[in-house]
C-alpha cells in the first residue's frame, strides 16, 4: 500500500522541481532584460553627455581660436606702427620747404627769429593765444623826433648771451592791455620791426615794448602776426634753421 502511494508522489515531486526550475530561469531571464535595459539607458546618457561636452568644448575651441586670431592681429598692427615711427626720420631744420602746407608755414612752439635792426638771432615763443607780438625791453623812454612818437629801450634778456642793445624806433600807436593776473589796463608802447623766420619768411611785425625778464624767451609771436601765414605743430620746436645772414 505504502509502494503504491510513493510511486504516485514521486512523478508529482518530480513535477514540481521542474516546475520550480522553470519559473527560477523565467525570473533570471526578466532581470537579465532589466539590466540590460538600464545599460542601454546609462549608456545613452553617457553618449548625450560627451557629445554636449564635446560641442561646449569645440566652442570654446572656436571662440579663443578667433580671439587669438584677433589678439595676433593687434599685435601685427602695433608692431608695423611701432616700426613706421622708428624708421620716420627724424624732421631737421635744413630745408624750410618741407614745412609748408597750403601756402603757409608750418611753426613749432619755439622758433627762432632774425632782428636785422640789431643783427642777432632771438628764441621766440609762437603762441596763437595771444593777440599781439611782444618783445622784451627795459629803461623804455618816450621822446618826440620830426614831431612823431618815438620811444628809446634796451632789448636784453637772461635766456641770450648777447650784449644788451639799445634800440630807437618810432611808434606806432598805443596798445591796451588788460592782464588777467592785474588789475586795470596797462598801455603799451607798440613799434614795428622786420623779423626773418627760417630761410623763407620776412615779415614786419607790430611788437608791444614789455619787460619780459621773467618770462622764458625774450620774444613773443602773436595771432596777428601768425594769422593767414601760418600754422602751429604743437610738441615741435625749432622746425626752421636759423636765417642765414648773407
Amino acid at each position: 500500500m505504502f509502494s503504491h502511494y510513493l510511486k504516485l508522489s514521486i512523478p508529482l515531486i518530480c513535477l514540481q522541481f521542474l516546475s520550480a526550475c522553470s519559473l527560477t530561469q523565467a525570473v533570471s531571464s526578466t532581470n537579465t532584460n532589466s539590466n540590460v535595459e538600464q545599460l542601454k539607458k546609462i549608456e545613452a546618457n553617457i553618449i548625450k553627455q560627451c557629445s554636449t561636452n564635446y560641442k561646449k568644448l569645440a566652442s570654446s575651441v572656436n571662440q579663443n581660436t578667433k580671439a587669438n586670431k584677433s589678439l595676433e592681429k593687434s599685435t601685427n598692427k602695433l608692431i608695423k606702427q611701432l616700426s613706421v615711427e622708428e624708421q620716420q626720420p627724424e624732421c631737421k631744420a635744413t630745408n624750410d620747404n618741407q614745412f609748408e602746407l597750403q601756402g603757409k608755414i608750418i611753426l613749432g612752439e619755439l622758433e627762432w627769429v632774425y632782428l636785422p635792426l640789431v643783427k642777432e638771432h632771438f628764441k621766440a615763443r609762437i603762441d596763437s593765444g595771444a593777440t599781439t607780438s611782444s618783445i622784451s625791453a627795459k629803461n623804455i623812454v618816450n621822446f618826440e623826433r620830426n614831431g612823431k612818437s618815438w620811444v628809446r629801450f634796451t632789448l636784453e634778456h637772461k635766456d641770450t648771451k648777447i650784449k644788451p642793445k639799445q634800440i630807437e624806433a618810432a611808434v606806432v600807436r598805443v596798445a591796451r592791455i588788460r592782464q588777467a593776473s592785474a588789475a586795470g589796463i596797462e598801455h603799451r608802447p607798440v613799434i614795428k620791426l622786420n623779423l626773418h623766420l627760417g630761410q623763407s619768411l620776412v615779415q614786419s611785425a607790430e611788437f608791444t615794448l614789455t619787460n619780459r625778464s621773467e618770462m622764458d624767451f625774450p620774444v613773443l609771436l602773436g595771432r596777428e602776426f601768425l594769422q593767414d601765414i601760418s600754422l602751429i605743430e604743437v610738441g615741435r620746436t625749432f622746425t626752421h634753421s636759423k636765417y642765414s645772414v648773407k
